[in-house]
């Protein structure tokens, strides 16, 4: 049915609903490769379709839902869509790890353009794919991968290790073990280390410590 539609009217491929999803949208959210492959020959334009909400395409949602093959397809017809990211700035690895989607990851690690590309690309609030993973058993194998940087910063001042100290709603032993033996070290304990450890610190929303006891402005060290 697909095939004749087009056939018939070619255009309709990225034709966009009142939320800004075309067709390759759905087939990505539905995970049918065949569809996938039509709509792409039809129009390859549609790849880089946006949404209205979230601005995100059909890879991100194609990520989310672990539709591997739908993944793969996107990327060999239109390499350069895996650059794109939504409103919030992340690509489709930060979906991916968000919504424990193994696979996707794995088929990532495994591509070295990939993951020069997405394995430690930052959203809109500094955020890494690793600053999402919750995944522990899945977690231990990413974190192993020595290109992904397991000591790098969001705009809070967290790495991903503090994130999971932070949040006493995760059990997440296995991954912040993982963390610590791929030689992740809380950035608040580095940060108190680098000023002797005596002084008291309080973080605020410019990226910089505030030394409360002396009432001045302590300029974060780069590590």
């Amino acid at each position: 049915m697909t095939e004749e539609i087009l056939e018939k009217k070619k255009d309709l491929a990225i034709a966009a609903d009142e939320q800004g999803w075309t067709p390759l949208h759905y087939a990505a959210l539905s995970g049918c490769t065949s569809i996938v492959k039509q709509l792409l020959q039809a129009d390859r334009s549609s790849a880089y379709i946006v949404d209205k909400a979230d601005k995100k395409t059909a890879l991100h949602i194609a990520a989310s839902r672990g539709h591997i093959g739908v993944v793969k397809d996107l990327i060999s017809h239109c390499p350069d869509c895996c650059e794109l990211v939504d409103q919030r700035r992340r690509n489709a690895l930060h979906y991916a790890l968000e919504k424990h989607q193994s696979r996707i990851t794995t088929f990532v690690l495994k591509d070295s353009w990939l993951s020069n590309i997405l394995l430690n690309a930052k959203d809109v609030d500094g955020n890494t794919p690793l600053h999402l993973l919750d995944v522990s058993l899945f977690g231990t194998r990413f974190i192993g991968d020595a290109r992904v940087d397991k000591m790098t910063f969001n705009k809070e001042n967290m790495n991903a290790l503090d994130v999971i100290i932070a949040d006493d709603s995760r059990n997440e032993i296995y991954l912040e073990q993982a963390l610590k033996k791929n030689g992740a070290e809380s950035g608040h304990r580095i940060l108190s280390k680098s000023y002797g450890g005596h002084r008291k610190l309080k973080e605020n929303k410019g990226g910089e410590d505030t030394d409360e006891t002396n009432n001045i402005m302590l300029v974060k060290p780069i590590w």
